[in-house]
């Protein structure tokens, strides 16, 4: 079974992470707000770091695990 995902457009360049999140979440079911994933994921006029998204996807409910790879390890 394909599951559609739906598009959520950024509100501007900074909002990039939260809006992959709430594409994630919504994939999985699970309903979020813009503006409380903005204040959870720590955005500022420089963007959010992984980190802040990582923290951010923690409190609603997921998993996850940080960790680093080039991009020939990942291609392979």
């Amino acid at each position: 079974m394909i599951k559609n995902i739906s598009f959520e457009q950024q509100r501007d360049t900074m909002d990039c992470g939260v809006s992959c999140l709430i594409m994630t979440a919504g994939y999985y079911g699970k309903s979020t707000d813009r503006d409380r994933l903005r204040l959870l994921s720590d955005l500022s006029k420089d963007g959010v770091s992984l980190l802040g998204i990582s923290k951010a996807a923690e409190k609603i409910g997921f998993k996850t695990i940080g960790g680093r790879l080039s991009f020939d390890t990942l291609t392979s």
